[in-house]
């Protein structure tokens, strides 16, 4: 009974100090990533830097304790603090129809849902992640935190030009896609494809990863309930 206890109690310090490990992991990496990133910003002043880099431990801590323990049928690189999982040959992107995403978003819209998108430039698509903060009164538009308005009749047109989102879009080809597993999977790992071509995974920003926590896998088209 005694070598039973002390054999869980080992189980139990190895399992914490593998899951301590692996938090400092994702921490260093997420550090290192958006520090290069925010100083390399030509559009950030220097009051705008100091305030990104104040907010960023809180940011860093809540997504690395939010990767370790969210429920996902992604794998988790905390060295490299990114999902991964098997890329397709080609873009699931392709598969999607103008009316099966614009049917969708004219039906289910609902605000905090997780929206992924198409976003082509140079010949390179990849699919990025965004949540809805607006739905116009009348349902014909969706309005993104970063991306700024979309009508919901032609989702798969360029989006209506906001000119106060941040959103670098310019002749850049962004489209809106129905939220499913396949879709989603290639948002979280940054998968990426040159010429219909799949190339290698991009990495995502602190932001993106925190929004890949809020993805509900049983029910992509629901916005993910918080618990307090």
């Amino acid at each position: 009974m005694v070598q039973h206890d002390l054999y869980g109690q080992q189980q139990h310090l190895w399992h914490d100090k593998y899951e301590q490990l692996r938090y400092a992991q994702l921490c260093n990496a997420l550090y290192q990533r958006e520090l290069f990133s925010l100083i390399n910003d030509p559009n950030l002043n220097h009051l705008s830097l100091k305030k990104r880099c104040a907010s960023l431990p809180h940011y860093v801590k809540r997504a690395a304790e939010t990767l370790l323990n969210i429920e996902t049928p992604l794998q988790l690189d905390s060295e490299n603090a990114s999902w991964f999982a098997k890329q397709s040959k080609h873009c699931p992107s392709t598969k999607q129809t103008s009316d099966v995403v614009s049917q969708f978003y004219q039906h289910h819209a609902v605000l905090a849902m997780i929206v992924p998108l198409s976003v082509v430039d140079h010949g390179t698509e990849t699919i990025a992640l965004d949540s809805v903060d607006q739905i116009a009164k009348d349902g014909t538009r969706i309005h993104l935190n970063q991306y700024g308005w979309f009508k919901t009749d032609n989702c798969l047109a360029k989006p209506l030009i906001d000119e106060t989102s941040d959103a670098q879009i310019n002749s850049t080809q962004v489209r809106l896609l129905k939220p499913v597993k396949a879709i989603l999977t290639a948002a979280c790992c940054g998968h990426r494809w040159n010429n219909q071509l799949k190339t290698s995974p991009r990495a995502l920003t602190l932001r993106e990863l925190l929004l890949t926590t809020r993805i509900n896998w049983k029910t992509p088209s629901k916005p993910l309930k918080l618990v307090n």
